[in-house]
């Protein structure tokens, strides 16, 4: 399932002070896997989870270089840098469901959060979420 369709599976909050933003992967291990141009070779344009499998069991690998201090460099070769070896299903990453404070005031003075969140944990369970990430609300200019 894509982000946006898990996010579908939440129920809207009930209060007027928060909204259901977006789910975002975050924080990848070892690193985000990298499309190269050999991964467009296929029939498709479109690169899903099993396209990608596909181009890998026929040899082709993510595009990230990697030092031996670690550092990393994106679809381009430097002397004494490594291709990555790590497939495609072990370049993880976490999953975070947003949601965005509508009024300006601290999270947890937000009606009904507590609840909200209580009501949708088995739901981050379900779908592996990791945890969930607020954003403030926007600023309104007084200037005008």
């Amino acid at each position: 399932m894509t982000n946006e369709e898990i996010l579908k599976k939440f129920p809207k909050p009930t209060s007027k002070e928060y909204e259901l933003k977006f789910i975002l992967n975050t924080n990848y291990k070892p690193h985000p896997y990298c499309i190269t141009e050999k991964h467009l070779g296929g029939d498709s344009m479109y690169l899903g989870n099993e396209e990608i499998r596909e181009m890998e069991a026929k040899g082709v690998k993510c595009g990230m270089y990697t030092s031996l201090d670690g550092k990393q460099i994106k679809n381009g070769y430097k002397a004494g840098w490594s291709p990555c070896e790590v497939s495609y299903d072990e370049h993880t990453s976490d999953k975070v469901l947003f949601l965005k404070a509508l009024v300006d005031k601290e999270v947890k003075n937000l009606k009904k959060l507590k609840e909200y969140l209580k009501s949708i944990a088995p739901l981050l369970k379900k779908y592996k979420l990791e945890g969930v990430g607020f954003i403030a609300p926007d600023k309104k200019d007084d200037s005008k």
